[in-house]
């Protein structure tokens, strides 16, 4: 396999997941909204039948009861069965959301596993699994028997927990990974909550308890036989843990088993960075610049360093953190770089005088393109600016617009019959 193909297929598997939870996490509010809509639905439409059809004997403010006659109670009966799913569906919903995000990260693993395996044949030496001699002559290949250990390998860790897959993954790999892990509680109950909504229907167990007090978690709020549910904000932090988690997971063990490779690592996580701040996600974005620049040891060069310190200064700023944003950009000394950098610490900074004057300076041939002035988020604040709009015509010779075109989808409704 040609070497320049190989950290590609990190960055896919990490992508494809990164991915998997954003369609995820993008469906989840139309869904939930329209589980809502088909509840509120539903109940208005069992309540004017009952007012249709009944005679109103009790309403106490909150609960009204009917008297229906005999031969109305079937059409009463079939808006009560639709309004109680749909009530359940408002209720189950959550989980099935929680259980899918929850079902991409083991996905994820089983597959991040394996490749790290692939490519480095030594570490299923220390594999404890073991082929009898007949189920060893049943392989055409010495590489068949290699697969099919790797793949009892993959489905021995996916099958235990949470936290014993991560101590698993300390002792094969030889590398600390819960260090410095703040969310750590936070994943490891979301994991357990998961495991409650598919094996008890959500109602609270004495091994829930157990294993999040284990690791951490604040149960101040939680009793034996309760049951948990799973609210919007709830999802939405879900869904960032299991982000965090598999991207900083990656390239922890990306950049320990493979250090000619950080170049690809590092344009790969600023990959990802960038697009979170396009996506004004600010928090995630901290989380994980943060980590690239004060967790990952080592990068590619000073240059790509300097990357990820400016994102890291944005995400702040855009995150409402203007100290911290300044805090981080005096630590380093910027007078020695490049007018690229300049001009984006002048930004930061709300300078927009000088960059002004610096775009004046790198002219329409330097390392910032016109494009570049249009798209990216470090502009955002300066492109509102008056001085922006001059200096960009004064250089490019027309005004700072996109163009963009659509193309009208005339495709027919899907056909619902079965």
């Amino acid at each position: 396999m040609p070497k320049d193909s190989k950290p590609k297929q990190v960055q896919q598997i990490l992508r494809d997941y990164l991915h998997n939870l954003d369609s995820i996490r993008e469906s989840m509010e139309p869904l939930m909204t329209m589980a809502w809509i088909m509840h509120r639905s539903a109940d208005k439409e069992h309540l004017e039948t009952l007012e249709e059809h009944g005679e109103l004997i009790e309403d106490d403010g909150k609960s009204k009861k009917f008297e229906i006659p005999v031969e109305n109670y079937r059409q009463v009966q079939k808006k009560r069965t639709r309004s109680s799913r749909a009530s359940r569906a408002l209720d189950f919903l959550p989980r099935l959301i929680l259980i899918s995000f929850v079902s991409e990260y083991d996905a994820f693993l089983g597959k991040l596993i394996s490749h790290f395996h692939e490519r480095i044949p030594s570490l299923l030496k220390t594999s404890e699994k073991k082929l009898t001699v007949s189920e060893i002559l049943e392989f055409d290949d010495f590489e068949d028997v290699k697969d099919r250990v790797l793949e009892a390998e993959v489905e021995s860790l996916l099958r235990k927990n949470h936290a014993e897959q991560f101590s698993w993954l300390e002792g094969r790999f030889s590398i600390e990974l819960r260090k410095g892990l703040d969310r750590w509680p936070i994943f490891i109950e979301l994991i357990e909550r998961r495991n409650l909504f598919v094996h008890t229907d959500g109602v609270i167990s004495s091994q829930y308890i157990n294993v999040c007090k284990a690791n951490g978690v604040d149960l101040s709020d939680v009793k034996a036989g309760g049951q948990l549910k799973a609210s919007k904000p709830y999802l939405v932090d879900a869904y960032k843990c299991l982000y965090e988690f598999g991207v900083k997971l990656t390239h922890v063990l990306w950049r320990k088993c493979w250090r000619d490779e950080f170049k690809a690592a590092d344009d790969n996580l600023q990959e990802i960075t960038y697009d979170l701040l396009v996506e004004e996600k600010s928090e995630l974005a901290t989380r994980l610049l943060k980590f690239a620049v004060d967790t990952v040891p080592r990068h590619s060069s000073d240059v790509a360093r300097r990357i990820f310190i400016i994102n890291l200064a944005q995400a702040y700023l855009f995150g409402g953190k203007d100290d911290l944003c300044a805090e981080r950009l005096q630590k380093e000394d910027w007078s020695a770089c490049g007018l690229d950098f300049q001009i984006c610490v002048a930004v930061l900074a709300r300078n927009f005088e000088s960059a002004a004057n610096l775009m004046h300076e790198i002219g329409d041939s330097g390392p910032i393109r016109k494009q570049d002035y249009l798209e990216w988020p470090v502009f955002r604040e300066f492109r509102q600016e008056k001085g922006f709009y001059s200096a960009y015509e004064s250089i490019f010779g027309e005004a700072p617009v996109f163009e963009e075109e659509h193309s009208t989808d005339e495709r027919e409704k899907p056909d619902n019959e079965s």
